[in-house]
């Protein structure tokens, strides 16, 4: 038997892995219970991106939520259809590696790992979807049921072609956030990347946007990169892009706050100037001129 506890789940949470915990009655026999979960985390293109072929970069997030120690942990991994060749695990944490099987020796109760895998060298003339499932099992007797597989779906784009390249600084296949930060691999270009693969390009709508991007861009984009002032003034120019990229929750609070300011200090302008103009009519109302002592009046 497994009493559990959880607390539920904050957007801005630096670590959500912890947030439940467990402990159990074991039954006569049963030494242990686990509880293995597993989530994809990333699926990105290598750089560089700007050739005839390139490689695919994934990570697997494996959580054991119960409350012993889960043994010799299975990951598996599949994808179809076969868009990605050799998708094998890279990991040195995994016992047996370069196979679509990664073995864990142990996982410790509440302890979470990233799993890396790569994919062989291969090229892709046309923009497909590729579906990947990831399942963890493990011999020692599971509490919760359900979330020992992930299946996601995801873009691969036409690379080729240079279509989807972000580049690196200077040269033809520059572009305006690269030559912005200076490198393809500074963390706000990695931001606005995984943007563009997890929103942008599952949708026509985004991938024309990305197109169009991709497009016009290069020239623009040269002749930021010589110019370091100029590169300074697009940073500030791309800032609220990524930071509502990053802090998307954040983002928004902060629109909201400003845009409320903003209102309170026009009310309060349109109420100084109506209490003013009130003012100035009430004056204007008085007769112009004072009494005398002896009842005549005289002007101002």
């Amino acid at each position: 038997m497994v009493n559990e506890a959880i607390v539920s789940p904050y957007p801005d949470d630096p670590d959500p892995y912890n947030d439940r915990a467990s402990a159990a009655v074991h039954a006569p026999g049963i030494d242990r219970c686990v509880d293995l979960s597993i989530a994809q985390s990333s699926f990105m293109l290598a750089e560089p991106f700007c050739a005839n072929s390139t490689r695919v970069l994934m990570t697997l997030s494996v959580t054991n939520f119960g409350p012993d120690p889960a043994r010799q942990v299975r990951v598996d991994v599949a994808d179809a259809p076969d868009v990605v060749p050799g998708l094998v695990f890279d990991d040195p944490l995994c016992t047996v590696s370069g196979t679509t099987t990664c073995i864990l020796a142990e996982l410790a109760a509440g302890e979470s790992v990233l799993l890396s895998l790569r994919s062989q060298q291969f090229r892709n003339s046309d923009g497909r979807e590729v579906t990947v499932t990831a399942t963890v099992t493990s011999p020692d007797p599971e509490t919760g049921l359900g979330d020992g597989q992930s299946i996601q779906s995801w873009y691969v784009p036409a690379f080729g072609d240079c279509t989807y390249d972000l580049g690196s600084s200077g040269g033809s296949s520059c572009f305006i956030a690269t030559a912005a930060y200076g490198s393809p691999l500074h963390p706000h270009v990695a931001s606005l990347r995984r943007f563009r693969d997890r929103h942008l390009l599952t949708h026509a709508a985004g991938r024309r946007l990305v197109d169009l991007y991709y497009r016009y861009s290069p020239p623009a984009a040269d002749f930021i990169a010589e110019r370091p002032a100029l590169r300074a003034v697009v940073r500030t120019m791309l800032w609220p892009v990524v930071f509502l990229v990053e802090s998307p929750l954040l983002a928004v609070v902060s629109i909201c706050v400003f845009a409320a300011g903003w209102w309170g200090a026009v009310r309060v302008r349109r109420i100084r100037r109506a209490v003013g103009w009130r003012m100035v009519q009430r004056h204007a109302a008085r007769p112009f001129g004072r009494c005398l002592p002896d009842g005549t009046e005289r002007g101002r």
